[in-house]
């Protein structure tokens, strides 16, 4: 079933071809995209008066200590795109990611299934609807 958190990329055959990339390059993004993470950030609120702030001596007790939890899904190929460059949060916007070195990928994902491992983060599998099928060769 279709959800607003499952990930949905669609395109065209053609638009493998047309592409300023590899067609290999074209088609592992299209499937990352379409892969989603679900990371799990929190936050250890403590609530009271700050007389002095000391960072070598350890809090005692857990009053007045909150733990919050925020949900992120964000794309593996969103991940990808900012860790392959030094400004890769701004080429999300402009859609100019081009190519993505495998050694960049490879840590990424090595990072997320250290985050599954600790519980921090999840695989949302989502959907890849490519049109015209036909337009892709055998390669």
């Amino acid at each position: 079933e279709l959800g607003q958190d499952m990930p949905f990329t669609s395109m065209s055959g053609s638009e493998v071809f047309s592409l300023e990339m590899s067609k290999t390059e074209a088609l592992t993004q299209a499937f990352r995209k379409s892969i989603g993470v679900r990371i799990l950030e929190e936050t250890e609120v403590i609530e009271g008066e700050v007389v002095e702030i000391q960072v070598d001596t350890a809090l005692g007790g857990e009053k007045g200590k909150e733990k919050t939890g925020r949900l992120t899904l964000v794309s593996l190929h969103e991940i990808d795109v900012i860790n392959s460059r030094q400004q890769g949060f701004l080429a999300l916007f402009t859609g100019d990611t081009g190519e993505i070195k495998s050694e960049v990928r490879e840590q990424i994902d090595a990072k997320v299934a250290e985050w599954r491992e600790e519980g921090r983060a999840t695989i949302v599998p989502g959907v890849l609807f490519v049109d015209e099928v036909h337009m892709l060769d055998m390669e």
